[in-house]
């Protein structure tokens, strides 16, 4: 059996081995899977917040209202949950991540105004999606009092969500980064040291490492013929036919 995957499709494919009888059948017959980060990209368009419908039912249908009856584009925020977005700090970006009115009144309280939590107007998500720009704005005006890491370190005191947002380097450079081993360095023949990515799954007995650097062209085309059972005369043969 072949499988082709994107990056993105991945979240789907973790879902697999829920299905292992019938991807058993497929290999048997020789058949193929495919799944395609176009259709993936689909799913992953269930964004709504559960504690916000009494069942179900009424967020099947909130969704398939938002789905298919709008859709409005909110650039870094959430479609339905307010706020969970980007905001300016006094020195670079930051996010903010409320999931329920429990941390809003927390994130409040924090950023100098507790009333918040009281006001009809943001007292619930639904509120507070209602009134997004006005939220956003005072949000905003809050956080750009202050640098990034005095926020973070106050909001993540009190148990809500949020984060600086990196250039690609400083993630790289994060201590977490180098604690989840997501940059190895290897030996290149040619360059000498060469950073590379790490390995994202972990293995509890096993550890999952880049072994090698990128090859060279043609590097291991005898190491590789070798392992299919061919002799060093067979493959000197290869060679003066040019096959490789």
């Amino acid at each position: 059996m072949n499988i082709g995957i994107d990056p993105s499709a991945q979240l789907a494919g973790a879902a697999l081995p829920a299905d292992a009888p019938a991807l058993t059948k497929l290999a048997w017959r020789g058949g193929f899977l495919l799944l395609a980060a176009y259709c993936v990209m689909f799913v992953l368009l269930s964004p709504l917040p559960v504690q916000d419908f009494p069942d179900h039912l009424a967020r099947a249908v909130a969704l398939d209202d938002l789905l298919f009856h709008g859709g409005a584009r909110f650039g870094n925020g959430h479609p339905s949950i307010v706020p969970y977005t980007t905001y300016a700090a006094a020195d670079a970006m930051m996010a903010l991540a409320v999931g329920n009115d429990t941390q809003f009144a927390k994130a409040a309280a924090v950023l100098g105004h507790p009333e918040w939590a009281r006001d009809e107007r943001f007292a619930t998500n639904r509120a507070r999606v209602a009134n997004r720009e006005l939220i956003d704005g005072l949000i905003g005006a809050a956080l750009a009092t202050d640098k990034v890491d005095a926020w973070l370190e106050k909001l993540k005191a009190v148990g809500v969500p949020c984060g600086r947002i990196n250039t690609v380097a400083q993630a790289l450079d994060e201590p977490h980064t180098a604690a989840r081993r997501m940059v190895e360095t290897v030996a290149h023949p040619a360059i000498g040291e060469l950073k590379m990515l790490g390995i994202p799954f972990k293995f509890s007995d096993t550890r999952a490492a880049v072994r090698r650097p990128p090859p060279l062209l043609g590097e291991h085309t005898d190491e590789v013929l070798a392992e299919i059972g061919m002799d060093a005369g067979e493959i000197a043969k290869l060679r003066e036919a040019k096959v490789v």
